[in-house]
């Protein structure tokens, strides 16, 4: 994929890693159907293994995690493929949200969602 291909595709470098991801902030900017206020009170909920916020939230963010597989389609995975990868790496990212993290959880998932996905792709994607 050439350079021109990579913006074509709203993807962006990621510092120092050469890898390219969707872009972040376009993603966080998107509506979903909770308020943050919402979101936090869910996330806390399912830190505690509450399985019904859990789904709630994976629902608030299922939209998120289409459009970044979306923006992968034709490196080499299935757009099935690469949305398991990106509902994975949410599950993992609400266990791993730190207090301090809870303002700032979309971002955080988001790139964790963002990682997973250029991650399962086969190496000849990331080679050009």
């Amino acid at each position: 994929m050439t350079a021109v291909e990579r913006s074509r595709a709203g993807l962006v470098r990621c510092r120092g890693s050469g890898a390219y991801l969707a872009n972040v902030e376009d993603i966080i900017n998107r509506p979903r159907g909770l308020s943050a206020e919402e979101e936090q009170d869910q996330l806390m909920s399912a830190r505690c293994c509450d399985h019904r916020a859990t789904a709630v939230l994976s629902g608030n963010y299922l939209q998120a995690i289409l459009t970044v597989a979306e923006r992968y389609q034709g490196l080499g995975l299935e757009l099935g493929e690469m949305m398991s990868a990106g509902q994975e790496a949410f599950f993992v990212a609400v266990q791993d949200c730190g207090q301090q993290r809870l303002e700032d959880f979309p971002r955080f998932a988001i790139r964790r969602i963002n990682q997973a996905i250029w991650t399962a792709l086969p190496l000849e994607a990331e080679h050009d």
